[in-house]
Formats: C-alpha cells, structure tokens, sequence
C-alpha cells in the first residue's frame, strides 16, 4: 500500500470529519437534538484516529528510509539511529505541523471522552463546534494546496505540481530522483545542531504545553456563547491548563538545556526572538493559574480570567505564526513559507472574536465580591497578574520592534528599521522580574480576604517592602545614570549589577523563609487541631496532604526562587577567558573572585563515527594539579551526500565540553561576607577555525550557579504536579450523584440497552463491510500493477493500461475508513430521538447550588486554617466564620427545598403513569 497516499488520505478524512463536526454541533444546537451534539463530539474521536494513523504513516516512512518522499528525504538519511528517524517526524516545518494536530487531536478526543455524559449541558454544542474549528484549521494546512505544510508529498508528485518551466531546471537539480519510480539513495539527514537527543523531548513538550491551552479557550468561548455564568468551565479547565503549563515551563527549560550544550556560547537564553515566542504566552498563562484560584474561591475575577485565557490562546498563535512564516529573525525560524494569508485570518479572528464575545459578555462576567483588603491574597495576585502583563506587553513589543519598524520604513513613515537589543531586555526586565520576586517573598504569610494579625508580623511586612523597593529604586537610579551617560562611569554599572544581585539573594532567602515557616505553621495548626496527639513529622505530612493545591503551590514557589539564584549568579558572576595553546601546553581562566583556573590540553585526537557518518575530533583537557579528565570538546564533521555519489564539503559543527559543579565554591558572596557554595561550570569551547602554527583557540566559561535554574524547574513540575493530585469527586459530581442521578439512569437503563444492541449491530456491519471492502480489492490478491509493478509502491508510475481493476488497496482502504467513521458517528442517530433537554446556564440549578456550598465550606476551612497559623486574629476570624457559616446554610436550605419539590413531581409523575386509561382512550407514549 502507498503509504504517502494513506497518510495524505486519512489526514482529509479527518478534515472532512471535523467540517462535519461542526455542521453537527450547529445542527443539535438549531435543531434542539442531542443526538446532533453526540454525533459532533464522536467527530473529535474519529479524526484523532485518522491523525493517529496519518502520524505513524509518517513515522514509518521514515523508519523504513522512503527517500521518494521529499520530507523524508530532507530530514533523514541511513546513518541516522531509530531515535533520530521519530524524532525526524517532527525536524521539519510539515511534520512539525502535523504532529501539532495530533497533539491537539489527543487533547481534543479527551475532552470529548470526559464529557460524554454532559451533552446535555447548554455549552457543549458551542464547544465541540469551537473545538473542531480549531483543530480543522490546523489540520487544512496540512492538506492545502500546493503542499505547502503536507508531509505525504512524493517527488513525483511534486514534479508534476510544478510549472513546465520550472520543470527542466527541478530534472537537471536532482536527476532522476524527480522521474516516475526514482527515488534518492539516501537522505540530506538532520540538521547536525538537530542531532541531539533533547530533540527527542523538547519540541513535543513545547507543542504539548503549545496547544493545551486551546482547551481552556475553547472552554471560555462556549461558556460565554452560551451564557453560561457559573463559572463551571474553570473549574473544568483546571486540569488542562495547569498540566500544559508545566510542560510548557519543562520544554522551555530544555530548550535553554539543548542551547547551553549545543551553541557553545556559553548561555542558556539570549532573548532571541523564537525563545521569546515561547516564554510570551507563558507569563499571561501564569497570571491564569494563580487567577483562576481566586475565581474559584470566591467568585471574583471572572473578567480577568476570561482575558486571561483568551490572550494566552492568541499569543500561542502568534508565535506558531512568527516561527514558521519567518517574521523575525531567529537560527530557530523554519524556513521561508507562504502561510501569511491563512494564519493572518485565523489570529484576526481570534482577536476580533475574543474582543467581542467579552464585551458583549462584559455585564454578564461581574463578580460578586471584592477586594476586602490590601493586605490579602486577592490584591497580590492582582499586582501579580499586572506586573506579568507588563512583562509580556514588553518582551512582545521588543521582539516584533524589528519587523514594525522595517513596515513603517517600507511605508515611508521611518527612516530605517530598528532592533531592539539583549540589552534593552537586560536593562528593564529586571527590575519587574525583581517586583514579581518582591511579592513572591511574602505571600506565604499573607492571607486569603484578610491579613489582621498585629504586632511583629506587620511591622516585618512594612519593614520588608520599604527595604526592597528601596533597593529596587537605587539600583534603577544607577541603571538610569549609567544609560544617560554611557561609558562614563563604569563603576555605575559594576554597583547596579552587584545591587540587583544582592537585592535577588536577599529576597530568594527571605522567600525561602517564608515558605519553611508557613510549613511550619501548617504542622503546628494541625497538631493543635488534632483529637490525639500526633508527633509533627505526620502533623506536617497531614498538613501537606489535606491542602495539596496550597502545599504544592509553595514547593513551586520555592522552586521558582531557585531559577532566580540560579539566573543571577550566572548572569552576575560568569566570566569568559580564551586563549592558545597547542598540545601540551596550559592556559587558565580567571574565575569573578580573581582565582585563576589553570586548563592543560594534553592532545587531539581523531576517529570515524561509521554509524552517524561522521568524523570526530577530540580535545582531551585536564585541570592541572588534578587527576581525572575534564569533559572534552570536539568537532563533528558530518559527510553528507557521500552515499549518493555526490559528495559534498561535510559541516563542521563545534560541540562544547561542561563540567558541571551543583555544590562547591562559586566566587560569589552574599552581602559580601558569606561564601555561596552554589558551584560553577567549566564550560570549554573550541572555535571551528583552523589551528594557527598548531595552536588551536579555546574559550573558556566559568558559570556560576547554572545547576541551580534546572533544579528549580524540577521542583517547580513537581510541585505543579502535587498541587493538580485530585482531592476526589467535587461537591457538584456527589450532589449530583445525591439528588438523584442514579435514578435518571434507572429511568432510562431499558432504552439505553436497545440503543447500545443498535449502536453494536451499526459498528458490526461497519467493521463487516471494511473487512468485505479489502478482501475484494484484486491487488490485495494479485500484489501488482498490470505491468508487473508491485503494488503499492511509493512513486510507481500507473500504466496507459491502469490498473488490473479500478478497485485498489487505497481506494478499498479510503471507503473503508469513511464508512467507518461515518457509522461510528452516526450511531447515535439509530435510536429514537429524545426530547429537548438542554440545561441552561450550563448546569442545573442543583449541581449549581452544590458548587456555591463547596466554596463557602472551603472557605470555612480557609479562615479556621489561616486562623489557627495565626493570619487572622480572634475577632476577624468570628467574624468571617459567622457570614460564610450562615450563607452555607441558607444555600443547604435551597437544596433541601429543592429535593423535596423534585421528590414531590417524581412521586406525581409515578402516580398519573400508574393510573388507568380511561375508557375510550388511548394511552400515548
């Protein structure tokens, strides 16, 4: 079978089939049928298979080296290991873009499953319809024309696409590898700074972290299309959005991992346009996670969130966008593309939409509740979520500086075009990074509505914030001195970087502090509480478990503050050195404390790596003064071409050698009189030039604290992943369950057994006539083409004669695939349609009372819990107590009255369904 043709094949249905969806979610929402918004959310299902297939056709293409496939061709070779070969599916902007509708495909068909017993809800139609718009734009790039963004594309089929005259010149490029039936021998391979085995893990973090946050937008999108005010699609989206965050954060990290271990510059992020593109809707996704807390708790910036949610979607947009249409400049930008038109449509709707379902929702999304204070929790997230927006606002208009001004110098209304430098970035994204520090440092001991505690604790606060942002306002005084006279005075520079340094240090301890104490307080609160005495290790393990959300989120702020020491030692104590030597012969560097590091290069080596078709040049160094061997930079010389006869000058790539120190010393000093034993890298680079006389140039980093940023990011996931562990079932899944969800079920067991035997018998007779389908199919017997050609074969040209029949294994496989899908989607509709049953809102009104008595007991607990670790005093926590206790309890009366009605119209229903027809009539169904 042509594997490029099934590929190309399945990733249409799937487009097809998602088309459909949203017709079918249209249709159930006009039509009042749910059978309608059933079959929409089957669509995700069968397009998530069809992609599934498509990708492992793409993934066996290149197992299998098909080089008649140009996207095989340009990314893979013989010499490449398996690992590479997968990894080969997504080095190229095509695969790249279908292994995105994959991804998103996977998070699609899970909402799909995990909502399968809500169809009825109000907002669900509006959501399959959103999400099948959204994934059926990405996946109509892969099958637009002129194959722009599909990997399926033969050679041959590309030939032929091309205009005649450009024909002649494509033949003589490339031979007869463009001719019916040729094929390359071997492939162009990957890009050598691509053959890495983070290539294996950080594109699919990224594109995983990427595109999870297209469940939380298509989640407020519903809801606000639908009218739904509950607020339940937070809760909902929770999940989602927490989990593609933490992997975002983890691919973002790896991305800095690869580019301090490949680049050989000695850094780990350089503000370059595609890194930003990745970190620019990380920070709106941070606002959201510490946002959507306080809408949860207490129903309070539902504005925020919806904004927040619908700006992280379009920056991710925007820079999938600006990594594949070329729009900055970047090593990391694909190649040139003509996607503008499509993308450009697509983000303006977005925006356009966005913007207006949240003004015309704008009334609807007014909390019930405000700010009670300034010292609480509530303001600070607030300052948090408008400290990050600023940050985004000003990374996201120094990347595109560039690309706006070279515009407006095509339009005449500038001169020249501008850049906007690392270091306009260094020089004002500290001192908001170091307000965000700020804050971090002294949450923990702020409370939720209130902090009115009294006495040392309030005199530290005040204390604390004037002695920061004192720090804060100096060092911008000598930031802004040494920027107006630049060169002038050295010193000025030298003092705002040891200032920003110390003032980082200072607040990264105090913020450490903060965190043990307020662990510390949990353990205590609950001894205190506790009917028997426990020791307090279990008191602190049972704090722990009984408020993971609260717990985890310190372990990842304990973890952020690690890639902010992390950050700053590196970037305030890295010194650079270089120097030659030949073999034999030593050369040093000088550390930021004046200690000299000597390096002695013992020798250079060479050998051939046969399997990677490649030659490897080692430096052996060592410490002088030290036994053992330092880690050795080489140089990878890559033989592309050779097996295909066409050889060519191979790439020659430089490799850096790291010797890593995570404890040790580290040349730098707290307020100058305590050592940090936070170790430093010897970080050993050799220039790919030719050696002088023998005497090859070395340059030499030694970076202190560079460990310490990924062991943050570490505790950072795993504190995100302890705060995502479920609590078990919410308040609304077991009062739904309690007022009568298991009876609707019985109510409705016999019908849904006869609908379940016909929905078996459709997909019975669907797999019947698949299997019929392919046994029919003359090639599957006879194996060949009327020419004696196999069939199937990738690039086999069809004969005047055609084929034996015009049955073939695609043709047989494309019916079968159809009719499969369509009756699995369409099963639904074999039953009798049931009445309209759409709850409004997006929930009944039971499930929403049960939601409003789960946040007013939670914050029951809040205030006893903050009260017991002393955040709150006497008076104010009684006080607090009394309101949330007494709304709890008007709400359970709701609930009770409401049980009671529903008892009453059940037991009425009973009774007139148990009464005899009258004489004479009829009983209807």
């Amino acid at each position: 079978m042509d594997v490029n043709f099934l590929g190309d094949l399945l990733a249409r249905v799937a487009f097809g089939f998602l088309c459909g969806g949203a017709a079918l979610s249209a249709y159930g929402l006009l039509s009042r049928d749910v059978r309608g918004v059933d079959a929409a959310r089957r669509t995700l299902y069968v397009a998530c298979a069809c992609l599934t297939g498509s990708v492992a056709g793409l993934a066996c293409l290149f197992l299998t080296n098909d080089y008649s496939n140009r996207y095989v061709y340009g990314y893979s070779e013989m010499a490449l290991g398996v690992d590479r070969k997968i990894a080969g599916v997504w080095a190229g902007p095509t695969g790249s873009m279908l292994f995105w509708c994959w991804v998103l495909s996977l998070l699609c068909a899970a909402v799909a499953w995990r909502e399968r017993h809500n169809r009825e809800e109000r907002t669900m139609p509006f959501l399959f319809g959103v999400l099948a718009f959204l994934l059926g734009f990405f996946v109509w790039l892969v099958v637009y024309e002129p194959y722009e963004y599909n990997p399926f594309v033969s050679f041959e089929r590309w030939f032929a696409s091309l205009p005649f005259d450009q024909q002649a010149r494509a033949a003589r490029e490339w031979g007869e590898s463009v001719l019916p039936g040729g094929a390359p021998a071997d492939g162009h391979g990957l890009n050598p700074q691509l053959d890495n085995y983070w290539m294996l893990i950080h594109p699919p973090c990224l594109y995983l972290g990427y595109v999870g946050f297209a469940i939380p937008f298509a989640y407020a999108v519903a809801a606000l299309l639908a009218g739904d005010q509950s607020g339940a699609w937070v809760r909902r989206t929770r999940p989602f959005t927490m989990a593609a965050w933490t992997v975002l954060t983890i691919g973002i990290t790896l991305g800095g991992v690869w580019a301090y271990e490949e680049l050989g510059w000695g850094g780990y992020w350089g503000w370059d346009p595609v890194e930003n593109a990745s970190f620019i809707p990380w920070l709106p996704a941070t606002a959201l996670l510490h946002s959507v807390m306080i809408q949860e708790r207490r129903n309070m910036f539902r504005r925020w969130n919806v904004f927040l949610v619908m700006l992280t979607f379009t920056l991710v947009t925007l820079g999938t966008y600006m990594t594949r249409a070329q729009v900055v400049n970047s090593v990391h930008v694909f190649g040139e593309s003509r996607i503008d038109a499509p993308f450009l449509a697509f983000l303006a709707l977005v925006v356009a939409g966005s913007a207006a379902l949240l003004w015309y929702r704008w009334d609807d999304l007014r909390g019930d509740a405000r700010i009670d204070h300034f010292l609480s929790r509530e303001s600070f997230f607030l300052f948090n979520n408008v400290i990050l927006l600023t940050l985004c606002g000003t990374i996201l208009v120094f990347t595109l500086w560039e690309k706006v001004t070279s515009l407006a110098a095509e339009m005449s209304l500038v001169e020249v075009s501008s850049t906007m430098g690392t270091e306009w970035y260094d020089r004002i994204t500290p001192f908001l990074f170091l307000i965000l520090l700020i804050l971090m440092a002294q949450v923990p001991l702020i409370g939720w509505r209130k902090t009115t505690a009294r006495g040392p604790l309030l005199v530290g606060l005040i204390a604390f914030n004037v002695a920061a942002f004192g720090a804060l306002l100096v060092a911008l005084v000598l930031g802004l001195l040494s920027w107006w006279n630049p060169g002038a005075w050295p010193e000025l520079d030298a003092a705002r970087g040891e200032t920003l340094f110390q003032l980082t240090l200072t607040l990264c301890l105090v913020g450490w502090a903060t965190t043990a104490y307020e662990f510390h307080r949990g353990a205590a609160a609950t001894r205190a509480s506790s009917p028997r005495p426990i020791s307090y290790p279990a008191a602190l393990l049972l704090a722990t478990l009984r408020h993971r959300r609260r717990y985890g989120g310190y372990v990842a702020h304990a973890g952020a503050l690690l890639i902010f020491m992390g950050i700053a030692a590196s970037r305030h104590g890295q010194t650079r050195c270089g120097g030659q030597a030949a073999p034999g012969e030593t050369f040093s560097a000088t550390a930021a404390d004046g200690e000299i590091v000597p390096v002695r290069f013992e020798g250079v080596s060479e050998r051939r790596d046969i399997g990677k078709n490649r030659t490897v040049t080692t430096f052996t160094l060592a410490l002088a003064g030290e036994r053992g061997q330092l880690p050795s930079p080489e140089w990878w010389r890559y033989h592309i071409g050779e097996q295909q006869g066409l050889p060519r000058e191979g790439s020659l790539t430089s490799e850096p050698a790291v010797r890593r120190q995570l404890i040790g010393d580290s040349g730098l000093w707290l307020w100058g009189c305590v050592p940090l034993p936070i170790g430093r890298d010897l970080y050993v680079f050799v220039p790919n030039t030719m050696p002088d006389s023998g005497r090859y140039l070395f340059t030499v980093f030694l970076n202190p604290g560079v460990n310490w940023v990924w062991v943050g990011v570490v505790a950072l996931a795993l504190g995100a992943a302890f705060a995502l562990l479920p609590d078990g079932r919410g308040p609304a899944r077991r009062a739904a369950r309690a007022e009568g969800g298991q009876g609707g079920k019985a109510e409705t067991r016999e019908g849904g057994k006869r609908e379940s035997i016909r929905g078996v018998a459709v997909l019975l007779l669907a797999a019947a006539g698949m299997a019929a389908a392919l046994l029919a199919t003359p090639t599957v017997w006879a194996g060949e083409e009327a020419d004696g050609t196999p069939a199937g074969v990738s690039g086999a040209a069809v004969p005047a004669g055609g084929r034996t029949s015009w049955f073939s294994t695609e043709v047989a496989a494309a019916g079968a695939i159809v009719f499969l899908g369509a009756a699995a989607v369409g099963a639904g509709f074999v039953r009798e349609r049931p009445p309209w049953r759409f709850r409004a809102q997006g929930g009944d009104l039971a499930e929403e009372l049960a939601e409003e008595k789960g946040r007013l007991l939670s914050a029951v607990r809040e205030v006893e819990f903050e009260h017991a670790s002393g955040k709150l005093e006497s008076g104010e926590f009684q006080a607090l107590r009394a309101q949330y206790v007494s709304r709890a309890a008007a709400v359970a009366r709701r609930m009770d009255l409401l049980a009671r009605l529903e008892a009453e119209v059940a037991e009425e229903v009973a009774r007139v369904r148990a009464r005899p027809p009258a004489a004479g009539t009829e009983e209807k169904p």
